[in-house]
């Protein structure tokens, strides 16, 4: 098995302890064995050393077929435990994170639909001309101009300190990199 693209970078850290499918997308004669691992009653641990992975991508993967199971194939929650090996609280939490996941990636399909019906309009000419004279009525160019600079100030100066506490951030992490390593 090649090492996963992760594997190489691991963040700083001794990818050596970490096993070599780690983050490695999952082949199908990968997950027949998975598969059959959990039908023969092997723990968890030993699928994850068979397949060097983790613990946690192991009980990951079998949750993601858990449901797609009942979502694409409409099985039971009794067929799923003995497929997986997962208990039916986690088989259930796994189908819901999909509906909810799944739901979310709807909600933002039809917001971009919305979006891109509003560009696809002709936008209005002197729109912002209108836009001045409905919110700030009796009120000259000029201090329109003076309030959008002041804003725009102010801006920058908040943009600058959070800058600034990133920079910081990044040099304790460093740092406390460099004495863990």
């Amino acid at each position: 098995m090649e090492p996963s693209p992760q594997r190489k970078v691991m963040y700083g850290l001794d990818a050596s302890k970490y096993p070599s499918r780690l983050g490695a997308p999952w082949k199908d004669e990968e997950l027949i064995q998975l598969l059959t691992s959990v039908k023969n009653k092997e723990s968890f641990q030993e699928i994850a050393k068979k397949h060097e992975r983790t613990l946690g991508g192991i009980r990951s993967k079998l949750r993601q077929l858990a449901a797609e199971y009942y979502t694409n194939d409409d099985k039971s929650i009794e067929e799923i435990k003995v497929i997986t090996g997962l208990d039916k609280e986690s088989i259930i939490d796994a189908i819901q994170k999909r509906a909810w996941a799944d739901s979310q990636k709807e909600k933002k399909a039809a917001q971009n639909k919305e979006i891109y019906q509003v560009e696809a309009q002709p936008k209005e000419k002197n729109n912002v001309e209108d836009y001045l004279v409905k919110n700030y009525p009796n009120t000259s160019a000029k201090d329109i101009a003076s309030n959008v600079l002041l804003n725009l100030d102010n801006d920058r100066d908040v943009i600058l300190m959070t800058l600034a506490l990133v920079v910081k951030l990044h040099e304790k992490v460093d740092h406390l990199a460099s004495k863990i390593l």
